[in-house]
């Protein structure tokens, strides 16, 4: 059975055997659900179940359940994923992920379904993971066999054990970063984005600055628009290119643009809590982000991604032999938050990433690590350790 059809089994055995409290994740239908327990986490809204419970992934292709299963009880309610590892054969059984449980005795609740789901026959599975799990939670799952995953144990990818989380979340502090004149020194900030705001952060300002003199020498315009339908195949192609660029630099792990092909959809780009925008040079598209409310004044950012390209935007742009900027993400990343800025969003949750290099990226901008670091954990199919379980 291909790997395609094997998630779709999964998806499919799951609802069978437990129709109660699985479901398609449907964005457009389970949108005022997934509002009612938002508390501000990065994997909890509707564009981290598409992302990280995607089924467009090689890894986990399905046509059945496009943006992953829903798991609601009563009390607890996420987001659940299907995916087989970097290495293993395409017809190996996947690993089921279980994505951000919340809601009243949500670890517990995900927890027992998990020793249950071990103990059912038709549910193959090599095993599952809980992500995230913050301190308090980690307890809990202990007390059912679960353990943390290190490079030692459950690695999800060689070098980068927990994906994205390995190194953690980015926090952007938006009031820290835009100030009105009054607050601070003309000589010492350039007016930028409006009249009325400045950029603090020296290094966004430099990469706005950077790129601006490239568009300026060269006559040309760069604006930044709210993302249509239509945009919809720029906006993955410009994701294409970025992940080619990263592979190229060696800087491409786990992720693929295909997990992304959920998120940069019309069920995604049209729900009231998502601003999407795609940035442009003139006419030729450049720049994805995607942001959504996640609390109140708290968002998530779970795309900024830019074409870093020379040769393809140099032509693009019918300037073969004029000098390129690569501060394209600089450049609109500042004019996206300061969209999000006037809307009310003071806290910007920028994702973890699976490298150091990527992880610079944020903190060069100004993005600090949270108060709390959540951890993934692991439980294998073999052996089950029922004692410690006890059954479900």
């Amino acid at each position: 059975m291909s790997m395609h059809n094997k998630r779709e089994a999964f998806e499919r055995g799951l609802i069978a055997a437990y129709p109660k409290v699985i479901s398609k994740f449907v964005p457009s239908r389970d949108f005022k659900l997934i509002e009612h327990y938002k508390d501000g986490s990065f994997t909890f809204s509707s564009a981290a179940f598409a992302l990280y419970s995607n089924g467009y992934n090689v890894r986990g292709k399905t046509d059945f359940a496009k943006w992953g299963l829903l798991y609601r009880d009563s009390k607890a309610i996420f987001s659940i994923g299907y995916f087989r590892k970097e290495g293993d054969a395409p017809d190996d059984n996947g690993y089921m992920f279980i994505v951000s449980p919340k809601g009243e005795g949500a670890y517990a609740a995900a927890a027992q379904f998990a020793a249950d789901v071990m103990q059912n026959p038709q549910i193959k599975i090599k095993g599952i993971y809980i992500r995230p799990v913050m301190p308090d939670g980690i307890r809990a799952l202990e007390q059912y066999g679960f353990s943390q995953v290190t490079d030692a144990n459950g690695a999800w990818i060689d070098g980068a054990s927990k994906e994205d989380d390995t190194y953690n979340h980015r926090i952007l502090n938006l009031a820290e970063i835009f100030q009105s004149p009054e607050a601070s020194s003309p000589l010492r900030q350039r007016v930028l984005l409006s009249n009325a705001e400045i950029i603090n952060n020296k290094n966004m300002r430099h990469a706005v600055n950077n790129f601006e003199n490239f568009i300026s020498l060269n006559n040309l315009r760069a604006s930044l628009s709210r993302m249509s339908v239509g945009d919809l195949p720029a906006a993955n192609n410009i994701v294409s290119i970025h992940f080619a660029f990263l592979e190229a630099k060696g800087k491409r792990v786990g992720s693929t643009p295909e997990d992304y092909r959920g998120m940069l959809h019309p069920e995604i780009i049209q729900l009231p809590s998502v601003v999407a925008c795609m940035g442009y040079i003139e006419k030729l598209p450049v720049a994805v982000l995607l942001a959504e409310e996640i609390g109140h004044g708290v968002a998530g950012l779970y795309a900024s991604m830019s074409i870093r390209n020379e040769k393809y935007i140099l032509e693009g742009l019918g300037l073969a032999d004029g000098k390129f900027s690569q501060r394209i993400q600089g450049y609109f990343l500042p004019k996206f938050v300061k969209l999000l800025f006037d809307a009310g969003i003071r806290i910007i949750d920028w994702g973890g990433a699976e490298i150091p290099a990527l992880d610079f990226g944020k903190k060069h901008f100004g993005a600090a690590l949270p108060a709390e670091i959540p951890e993934w954990m692991f439980f294998a199919r073999l052996p089950y350790r029922k004692d410690i379980i006890g059954g479900g």
